[in-house]
């Protein structure tokens, strides 16, 4: 159990490193001046969609086999970045 704790803890603390999100909340947190509100609404956030992902995880981990998954998850990251290329070169 402990395990799953650190392995979670350490993998989004590294995932996040200078991530999207880190620097939308940064423009938020300069430009209202208000860090704790902003702080709490990041955290807020962040705990909804976490609790999303878990609770999908959770139902349907029995169904997914985790091979399937990764390739899906994999072609779904390279489908964006390619969708991210595209849109910045067609302006």
């Amino acid at each position: 159990m402990q395990e799953a704790f650190f392995v979670a803890l350490l993998f989004t603390f590294i995932s996040e490193i200078a991530d999207k999100t880190q620097l939308v909340i940064l423009g938020l947190a300069l430009k209202y001046k208000a860090s704790f509100q902003v702080f709490l609404g990041a955290l807020l956030a962040h705990s909804f969609m976490d609790a999303i992902a878990i609770l999908i995880g959770y139902f349907f981990s029995f169904q997914i086999q985790t091979n399937v998954l990764k390739i899906v998850i994999g072609g779904a990251f390279i489908l964006l970045g390619i969708y991210g290329l595209v849109k910045i070169y067609r302006r």
